[in-house]
């Protein structure tokens, strides 16, 4: 997933929320969306990767068969038109442990993907010192979602590094890297 914020909108007001699907490879549905003011300018965008998992074998189903009923948009809302892997700088420091908490689980039983940019989020603070008494805001946030995290595993630990304005994030347990993030800050 990808996010743009280009504007806060305002408390109350009124806002439209548009999402198309893309053309897809089989077994990545791409997705875009804009927020939209009742002026017509774009608040935020987004750009987003969806699959469909069997839920006895845990595999990617081909997903043709299931969407060939919608029509596909072949227009991008954000600077990309394919998402990519987040290429992860090298040195990532620990940041700290994360419990895992029963109410962060989804339907499947795994952690739900919300959570993690909730995690990433809060420890924003602890790596930026305020430089003035500006409320720095997050413009971009860029995340891969690798492995599942599962409630109880007690080595779940977020890393990261701070290179000029963006921040990197990494979550790891014991099955190896679950989550890759990228965050730019105005």
């Amino acid at each position: 997933m990808y996010y743009s914020v280009l504007r806060l909108p305002a408390a109350g007001e009124r806002l439209t929320l548009k999402t198309w699907p893309k053309p897809d490879n089989g077994l990545i549905a791409p997705r875009d969306y804009q927020l939209i003011d009742s002026e017509g300018n774009i608040c935020a965008a987004s750009s987003s990767n969806w699959v469909i998992l069997d839920m006895t074998s845990r595999r990617v189903c081909r997903l043709r068969d299931i969407i060939k009923a919608f029509t596909m948009e072949d227009m991008h809302s954000t600077k990309y038109t394919k998402l990519e892997k987040i290429k992860m700088p090298d040195g990532l420091q620990p940041l700290k442990n994360i419990d895992i908490p029963y109410s962060a689980l989804d339907h499947t039983r795994h952690v739900n993907n919300a959570e993690y940019m909730k995690w990433i989020c809060d420890s924003i603070a602890e790596i930026c010192k305020p430089r003035s008494t500006r409320r720095r805001e997050i413009s971009e946030f860029e995340i891969n979602y690798l492995k599942e995290t599962k409630y109880g595993d007690q080595q779940t630990i977020l890393l990261h590094q701070q290179i000029d304005e963006d921040l990197y994030f990494q979550i790891r347990n014991s099955s190896g890297i679950s989550v890759n993030a990228k965050i730019r800050l105005s």
